[in-house]
């Protein structure tokens, strides 16, 4: 359990977005070892919604999903193509 909550505290440390995903996202793995897992934003107007990948984890490794920082929202997935994300 005190590891648990020492990695609580050292998310709540951190302050930059992309860095708690990816904190996040290790924290969930050393707690679950899990196969793979994201975390997704919802962007875009209503009726063009799209899913953004915000971080991702892989065979327990972080795998980069920022390739830009501004992506085209028309290249990301629409909402209604994946309805169990």
């Amino acid at each position: 359990m005190p590891d648990l909550v020492d990695q609580l505290a050292d998310l709540t440390a951190l302050r930059d977005r992309e860095s708690l995903d990816d904190a996040l996202l290790k924290t969930i793995n050393d707690l679950l070892k899990i196969e793979s897992a994201g975390i997704f934003r919802v962007v875009g107007e209503p009726e063009n919604e799209r899913w953004l990948t915000s971080a991702q984890i892989r065979g327990g490794e972080i795998v980069s999903v920022r390739a830009s920082a501004w992506p085209e929202l028309n290249s990301l997935p629409l909402l209604a193509a994946h309805p169990q994300r």
